[in-house]
């Protein structure tokens, strides 16, 4: 009886052990998974939501998951208010701000650094520096200069912090990041995705095999008209404006100027153009000369007229 006791005892212990250990945040499945959904979710609400107080009070819950996005707007809030506020800014509300960016950097958002180089360039509640300003410039930098940072180090030991970044940390923002990288890529062909050095022809190559994961349409032709896209075309694809740029589309981003050509596929291209406010489909036999080529709009379609 009393071995059965014992057993009883033990087993009761190991399971108020598991269940304290998760309770008290040791590694648990349905946790780890839900935290990115967490964050996602909160981060749809500060976008949503314009009262500052109501944001800060979101940004503060998403920080608390670990979320380097979080920080990074967090401090911007604050910082913004401060600017706003004509610059009367307390020591703790600086030291507050200056931990909000370096949570950010430590979390994978460089932007950080940023923020805290105009905390001193400013001299917001901290006294003003701007070589110091220019360090944390540096380091906001993909390749800071590491002559700089020596230089940092030895004038500015006690101030100048360099964090030691974690990386992002959350499945969220990893995408969010991925996403940011690819658009800003295969609308401009820079950005932080490539190696600057690369050259040209491997640059396109990789540019039409990179941003084909953004297309709807890929070397479209219309066979019957012989309409082939050309760089900077703007189509519309299910409603939105997308520019094809070296056999990809991708989201379109500057206002339209009046007089703009914009094409459609449905099954066959058709035309609208700009008139300053509106998109309008092309008037019944309006030409469009592309190139060598000239286009009639017959029935709202794109028909090949005479070439040049």
């Amino acid at each position: 009886m009393k071995n059965v006791l014992i057993i009883v005892g033990v087993m009761l212990d190991l399971t108020h052990t598991a269940m304290a250990q998760t309770h008290f945040g040791q590694p648990d499945s349905s946790r780890i998974t839900s935290k990115p959904l967490m964050v996602k979710e909160i981060m749809q609400e500060v976008d949503e939501t314009h009262d500052v107080s109501a944001k800060e009070n979101l940004l503060k819950e998403a920080a608390k998951a670990r979320s380097g996005l979080a920080y990074l707007q967090l401090g911007q809030l604050a910082l913004n208010q401060s600017l706003h506020s004509g610059g009367n800014v307390s020591l703790d509300t600086a030291k507050d701000i200056l931990s909000d960016f370096k949570q950010a950097v430590r979390f994978g958002y460089l932007e950080g650094y940023l923020g805290m180089a105009t905390l001193y360039d400013k001299g917001l509640g901290v006294t003003q520096n701007s070589f110091l300003a220019g360090c944390y410039n540096n380091l906001a930098k993909l390749n800071p200069d590491q002559r700089y940072i020596d230089l940092c180090n030895s004038r500015m030991a006690q101030d100048f912090v360099i964090v030691k970044p974690e990386g992002l940390q959350n499945a969220y923002e990893v995408n969010l990041k991925a996403q940011n990288l690819v658009s800003d890529f295969c609308q401009k062909g820079q950005g932080e995705l490539l190696n600057a050095r690369l050259s040209e022809q491997l640059r396109t190559a990789l540019f039409q095999k990179i941003c084909q994961t953004n297309n709807v349409v890929t070397d479209t032709q219309n066979k019957q008209n012989d309409f082939t896209l050309k760089n900077d075309d703007l189509i519309l694809v299910d409603g939105a404006l997308t520019v094809y740029k070296h056999g990809a589309l991708t989201t379109y981003q500057l206002p339209l100027q009046k007089g703009q050509i914009v094409y459609q596929k449905n099954p066959e291209y058709s035309a609208y153009i700009f008139d300053g406010k509106d998109l309008r489909i092309a008037n019944e036999g309006t030409v469009i000369q592309r190139g060598s080529k000239i286009y009639r709009i017959e029935q709202g379609q794109m028909k090949l007229g005479l070439n040049k």
